[in-house]
């Protein structure tokens, strides 16, 4: 996302300094250039706003639903392991945002160093696969036990859960290695500023890092939890179903 919107500043300030087009060409490049410069001091000034929000939201609920956990008394069900996991992994965004915020408001220029670069880039991505694998899970849990709850009960256990969420992050981890490895301090003249910017080794990395992020961060989990939500309604509307018809028998029976 910095990247690409640098390199979009590049080129209209590129443009808006070329002087070799027509005075009809230069009045009509120039208010596109007034309209970008418009739209990004609204992400300048507004959007660090949102974030920071989100950041005091998503920091207090996080926190509470661990503390939750934490202090749970009872063994926390299948669900409740997963849902804990996933208020991690959001923790663990929220926790990004301020340096995201100071970011943008400074207007893209970086001025936490090489190491938060990667870290805090690193911890977003982490977060992008770890949760909707995480919600993923909460859905195959409910399908196991409404729509195969005799076939695979015994898989809904607590250590069963454990260790796929322990997979979960292993697997995240893994997953995002590949944009916060090339994650880097960036230094653009033209602008007067150091950003973090992901600076990949080839073109082709961006389309085998997009490929991936579609089929890995959003297809496969996608699939799986519309295949298993489907069969949840299924289920539900037919015990549904089941239990109108027995009342309505029971009516029948009661009035003869």
């Amino acid at each position: 996302m910095t990247f690409n919107a640098i390199e979009s500043y590049t080129k209209a300030y590129a443009s808006f300094n070329t002087s070799s087009f027509p005075l009809e060409n230069a009045l009509i490049q120039s208010n596109r250039t007034c309209t970008l410069s418009e739209s990004w001091e609204w992400i300048f000034s507004f959007q660090p706003i949102y974030m920071w929000i989100v950041f005091v939201l998503g920091f207090i609920e996080n926190m509470f639903v661990l503390i939750v956990f934490l202090l749970h008394k009872k063994r926390c069900t299948v669900a409740e392991i997963y849902l804990g996991n996933l208020a991690a992994a959001d923790f663990l965004l929220v926790c990004g945002l301020p340096f995201w915020a100071i970011y943008i408001s400074n207007k893209f220029h970086w001025p936490f160093g090489s190491f938060l670069c990667v870290f805090i880039n690193g911890l977003i991505q982490l977060n992008l696969y770890g949760s909707i694998y995480f919600l993923m899970m909460v859905s195959i849990d409910r399908y196991l036990a409404l729509v195969k709850t005799m076939s695979f009960g015994r898989m809904r256990t607590g250590r069963c859960a454990k260790l796929n969420c322990l997979l979960i992050w292993i697997f995240a981890v893994v997953s995002s290695m590949p944009k916060t490895i090339f994650r880097r301090i960036r230094y653009f003249p033209e602008f007067n500023v150091t950003a973090c910017v992901i600076d990949p080794p080839s073109p082709s990395w961006n389309v085998a890092s997009g490929l991936l992020l579609t089929l890995v961060g959003f297809l496969i989990p996608v699939t799986v939890i519309s295949y298993c939500s489907f069969h949840i309604i299924n289920v539900l509307r037919n015990n549904s179903m089941q239990e109108f018809k027995e009342i309505n028998k029971e009516k029948k029976a009661s009035k003869k």
